[in-house]
């Protein structure tokens, strides 16, 4: 995945702050089914790095892409990153007037 080229717009990349790094890692990437759901895969490069952790304990570090856990349409890790009624408010009234 070439990070210099902006995500397509079903794709969200995960970045990770590693402590005394200045500069962010990715780690993966989000991807969106139907506008609906969002699956996860580690990089590559995330996945080879001796400084990777899994991001939580139901996103192992394989070479895998997961579904999100049964009845939730995003895994709980990245379910508070997203913008809150308000912020989804704006962003309703600004694409969608």
């Amino acid at each position: 995945m070439n990070v210099r080229q902006a995500a397509p717009p079903d794709q969200l990349f995960v970045w990770a702050h590693i402590p005394g790094s200045t500069v962010p890692e990715l780690c993966g990437v989000l991807m969106l089914h139907a506008g609906r759901m969002a699956t996860f895969a580690y990089d590559p490069l995330w996945l080879e790095s001796p400084r990777a952790f899994a991001l939580s304990a139901d996103l192992p570090l394989i070479g895998s892409t997961f579904d999100p856990p049964a009845g939730c349409q995003i895994h709980p890790i990245f379910d508070d990153a997203g913008p809150d009624r308000w912020g989804r408010a704006v962003i309703h009234q600004v694409f969608d007037p």
